[in-house]
């Protein structure tokens, strides 16, 4: 039996050609099939329902004062900044590879992203604070979400390869074993055809 790992259904997939495609897998016998849930979230993106950051943005922000009230506004903010991409980062970009967003939750994500600067710094209300991204090798928001994505589908593509190639593997060695046991067939006949002889 095979496993595939669909991360992604074509978008242009609607709910019966879903379904169908589902029943003609599990049908086959050749293949079980794992949709991951969180992507089968593919079907209602499709139909433009947005994804909800707001349980994101609370967790970044619980975690952000929590490191700030721990370390006080006077601490070394190479440390502060260090933790906050630590803990907060990831669990306010958690999931963001198959996230759909319009541009006012991208707006969120960055003026939390921002506030965070803005808050270890204790500057740039009114400004920009690219400076400080800039200075501090830190990427604004927007990128990172592109990076996670690419980085996300890369992984995926190297798996979908391996698993490829990994059959592949296996199909050349289990032909190696046969041409093995066939040869030692041969073998044995041919000594047996002798000691009779």
């Amino acid at each position: 039996m095979q496993t595939i790992l669909l991360y992604c259904l074509p978008p242009v997939m609607g709910y019966k050609d879903l379904l169908t495609f589902v029943r003609s897998m599990a049908l086959s016998g050749i293949y079980n099939l794992i949709l991951l849930i969180k992507c089968l979230g593919v079907y209602f993106l499709c139909n433009a329902v947005l994804t909800d950051i707001t349980d994101s943005v609370g967790k970044f922000y619980g975690k952000f004062n929590n490191i700030m009230a721990v370390l006080s506004k006077h601490s070394n903010e190479m440390s502060t900044l260090h933790l906050v991409k630590s803990y907060c980062l990831p669990a306010l970009l958690y999931g963001c590879e198959v996230w759909h967003l319009n541009d006012s939750n991208r707006h969120k994500i960055s003026v939390a992203w921002n506030n965070c600067f803005r808050g270890i710094f204790s500057c740039c209300w009114r400004e920009s604070v690219k400076p400080l991204q800039y200075f501090w090798h830190t990427l604004p928001i927007p990128y990172l979400l592109h990076q996670r994505k690419l980085l996300f589908w890369k992984k995926s593509c190297i798996a979908l390869i391996l698993l490829f190639y990994s059959h592949y593997l296996v199909a050349c060695i289990r032909l190696v074993l046969l041409w093995v046991v066939c040869i030692m067939c041969c073998r044995r006949n041919c000594q047996t055809t002798q000691s009779e002889n």
